[in-house]
């Protein structure tokens, strides 16, 4: 029989995770600001903001930066802990089926080629369905300005950094590490986190928090709606 064994507790990682990538509410950042370019021709995202106090979320393949949310996922060596973690993901998936899966079950998938690819198209496509908003803690960044507002044509607009959204975006962690994903996944969804809020140390002058929600799950759905609604529009 296989043997599960995991290398940290579902706490510490959390823990470590939450450690990696603050919270605006949890570094107490007072205010939080977003740049935009002024195009006439979406005029109604402009009155979304200023009118009706809504926060457009963007696609992740609409970055300026094309690796984004495309982590590596890495494949288990055998009778690794990694491996043990597959097996672990792979065991909740079947009960999550009300299915049991023995031991030959196991050792065939994890001969599947195929499932590696499936997965790896999975990961890819969850993580491109996301929708994202950006914000950075300086009105006052001339990179900012040029890239993001039009070469200083566009506005900047700040944020309380208690409001409902702000206060929930997450600081990215800047690293020359491409990411990556490692198994246990399923029982451990936390690590999906990492691709969401790594980037180049190339873009760290941005230092950039980002609000993330999912538009295939109805109950982020709802709160999202609920954010969006009563986010905390101080000045532009």
């Amino acid at each position: 029989m296989y043997r599960v064994v995991c290398s940290k507790s579902s706490s510490s990682i959390t823990d470590y995770y939450n450690n990696k990538y603050p919270s605006a509410e949890s570094q107490n950042i007072e205010a939080l600001f977003r740049y935009s370019a002024y195009n006439p021709q979406q005029i109604e995202r402009h009155k979304k903001l200023f009118v009706d106090g809504w926060l457009f979320h963007n696609l992740p393949c609409n970055f300026n930066d094309p690796f984004e949310f495309k982590p590596k996922l890495n494949w288990p060596e055998r009778k690794s802990i990694e491996e043990s973690g597959l097996i672990l993901d792979l065991t909740a998936y079947h009960q999550l089926f009300h299915r049991t899966l023995s031991e030959p079950n196991t050792k065939q998938l994890l001969r599947d080629k195929s499932i590696q690819g499936k997965l790896k198209r999975c990961v890819i496509e969850a993580y491109q369905s996301l929708r994202v908003c950006c914000f950075t803690t300086s009105h006052e960044n001339p990179l900012s300005w040029a890239h993001y507002a039009d070469s200083h044509r566009g506005y900047c607009v700040k944020f309380s950094g208690r409001g409902k959204v702000a206060s929930q975006a997450r600081r990215i962690n800047y690293t020359d590490n491409y990411p990556e994903l490692t198994f246990p996944l399923i029982t451990q969804m936390v690590k999906f986190l990492g691709p969401m809020l790594s980037k180049s140390k190339t873009w760290e002058y941005e230092n950039e928090y980002r609000s993330i929600f999912n538009p295939n799950h109805e109950r982020d759905i709802k709160s999202h709606i609920e954010l969006t609604q009563n986010i905390d529009l101080l000045k532009v």
